[in-house]
């Protein structure tokens, strides 16, 4: 029987939302079927009572492990632990611009599944990623395997955020400015 782990990051989340990303990984065990049981969820995010998070956490019989913040020169080797990177948002807060994390995680050669909170996200993921609405959809993205099409293309999709191709782009906007 096979396994899968899965990396969650949800920056700016409400107590709910968290409660609600539990909930996917225990909805995520329950879809894997015959492919295998989640091996481990892992998950870093900011939250204003991470004790209700972690009580919420350990009466569901700790489906995610809550990860301390992970130094930037470690997270290549974080990321290649995980099938599935899950980037949750808020869609009231509609705070998130273009994480870092989706472009790093696609250069991991990481699955990508983020909320989409607005219609710009599509061209940031790209082909190479998937975006969901409702956690539930997330559930079902992440309870199939990450197609090696997608993983693919996901590479080329994390040179698009590489800052050493328009780094000249950027220092023309700072000398113009």
């Amino acid at each position: 029987m096979a396994s899968m782990a899965v990396n969650e990051l949800g920056p700016m989340l409400t107590a709910t939302e968290v409660a609600d990303m539990l909930h996917l990984h225990v909805n995520t065990v329950k879809r894997l079927g015959d492919r295998g049981e989640l091996r481990s969820a892992h998950a870093i995010f900011a939250v204003e009572d991470t004790q209700k998070i972690q009580a919420l956490n350990q009466q569901l019989g700790e489906p995610i492990d809550i990860a301390e913040p992970i130094q930037p020169e470690d997270m290549p080797a974080e990321y290649k632990k995980h099938e599935w990177l899950v980037y949750t948002a808020s869609p009231e807060l509609r705070s998130v611009g273009w994480p870092m994390a989706i472009a790093e995680a696609q250069a991991s050669g990481v699955g990508v599944c983020m909320q989409g909170i607005r219609p710009d996200l599509a061209e940031y993921v790209g082909e190479a990623g998937h975006l969901f609405d409702r956690i539930e959809e997330a559930a079902e993205i992440i309870a199939q395997p990450f197609p090696e099409a997608k993983r693919e293309a996901g590479f080329e999709q994390a040179r698009k955020s590489d800052v050493r191709g328009h780094i000249h782009r950027l220092e023309e906007l700072w000398q113009a400015a």
